[in-house]
C-alpha cells in the first residue's frame, strides 16, 4: 500500500509524460485530472474491506493479498484492449489512460509497502500466490493499516510524492492563469490540496508503536501462503520474504 497522494502524483505525472512521448502534446485537462482519481482505482479493495466491518487501521488490512484488484494479471484485459487500440488508431488516448493510471499504482505499490505486490498471482487459482516484490522496503517492510503510516512518511519516496504533489499543484495552477481557467485544472488543484493534507494527517501515537501481533503478521503467517511456499520449494530470505530455496 502506498498513500493516496503518493498514487495520485505518480499517476498524473507518468501520463503526462507518456502523452507527451506518444503523442507530442500534453493530455487534456480532464483527462489530466482524473488521471489523478484513477491513479487510486486499485484501492478500492480498501471499500471491499469495510464493507466486511474490518478496520483497514489494522494489521489485518492484508489487500494486496486478499483482492484482485492488487493482481496485476489481473489487469491483462485492459492491456491487450490497448495494444489492439494502438494497431487500429481506435481510442488510444482513451486506453494511454486506463493503462497508465494502473501501471502507475501496481508499480508504486511494489516499493516500500508493508508486503509490495505479486506479479505473477494468477487471478482465477485460489491456492497458487508468488512472491511479493517490495523494494526499498527495509522500514516498512511487514507493517501495515495504520502501523505503516508512521514507517511511509520516513522514506525518500513520501518526500518525493510531497515534492511531485507540489510541482503538480503549481503546474495546474500555471495552466489555470496563463492557458485556461477550466473546471477541471481546478478540480485538479483542489483534489491535489486533499490528498496532499492527508498525507500530514495526524497519526495516532499507538501506530507509532510495534503491533501487537508484531511485525511480518501477514502473508507469512498466512496458513494458504505458507502451504503454498512448502508446496512449491520456497523459503524465506534474510529480508523475510519468499524466494526459492536454492536461492539467497
Amino acid at each position: 500500500m502506498m498513500d493516496q497522494n503518493a498514487h495520485a502524483a505518480h499517476a498524473f505525472w507518468l501520463y503526462q509524460l507518456t502523452h507527451l512521448i506518444i503523442f507530442s502534446s500534453l493530455p487534456p485537462t480532464y483527462w489530466g485530472t482524473l488521471i489523478i482519481i484513477w491513479g487510486n482505482f486499485p484501492d478500492i479493495d480498501a471499500l471491499f474491506h469495510l464493507l466486511q466491518k474490518k478496520d483497514p487501521n489494522d494489521m489485518n488490512f492484508q489487500h494486496h493479498l486478499e483482492y484482485w484488484t492488487h493482481w496485476p494479471i489481473s489487469y491483462i484485459p485492459i492491456f491487450l484492449m490497448a495494444i489492439i487500440s494502438w494497431i487500429l488508431n481506435w481510442q488510444s488516448e482513451f486506453f494511454l489512460f486506463l493503462v497508465v493510471g494502473i501501471l502507475s499504482h501496481l508499480i508504486a505499490d511494489s516499493a516500500c509497502c508493508g508486503d509490495g505486490l505479486m506479479w505473477r498471482k494468477i487471478p482465477w487459482k485460489s491456492n497458487q500466490f508468488s512472491p511479493f516484490v517490495n523494494l526499498f522496503s527495509s522500514k516498512t517492510d511487514g507493517y501495515h493499516g495504520g502501523y505503516w503510516v508512521p514507517r511511509w512518511r520516513q522514506t525518500i519516496m513520501f518526500k518525493i510524492s510531497i515534492f511531485e504533489t507540489i510541482l503538480g499543484i503549481f503546474f495546474l495552477s500555471l495552466h489555470t492563469i496563463f492557458i485556461e481557467s477550466s473546471f477541471w485544472s481546478i478540480f485538479g488543484i483542489l483534489i491535489f490540496l486533499v490528498t496532499l493534507s492527508l498525507s500530514f494527517w495526524p497519526i495516532n501515537t499507538k501506530y507509532k508503536e510495534e503491533p501487537p501481533e508484531g511485525r511480518y503478521a501477514d502473508y507469512r503467517k498466512n496458513p494458504q501462503y505458507l502451504a503454498w511456499m512448502e508446496r512449491c520449494g520456497y523459503s524465506f530470505n534474510k529480508k523475510y520474504q519468499a524466494r526459492k530455496k536454492n536461492k539467497k
